[in-house]
């Protein structure tokens, strides 16, 4: 049985982390977030919801210091 799996959006991506797309695209600029892939070999980017989801886990479990 193939495994499905769920590719998101650029705008989908950007409410899930709570940013707006020229933060998301600044974010991706400055390698704070992983570029997505081009989906079928056109210019529009997907990010697999799974790898989106390992970048919260990563990044939003950490202390936020004062």
């Amino acid at each position: 049985m193939t495994k499905k799996i769920e590719v998101w959006r650029q705008t989908k991506v950007a409410e899930t982390i709570g940013v707006s797309l020229p933060t998301l695209w600044r974010m991706r600029r400055d390698g704070r977030f992983p570029e997505g892939a081009s989906i079928g070999g056109t210019r529009i980017v997907g990010w697999k919801a799974e790898a989106v989801e390992k970048w919260i886990d990563e990044n939003f479990s950490r202390k936020v210091t004062k």
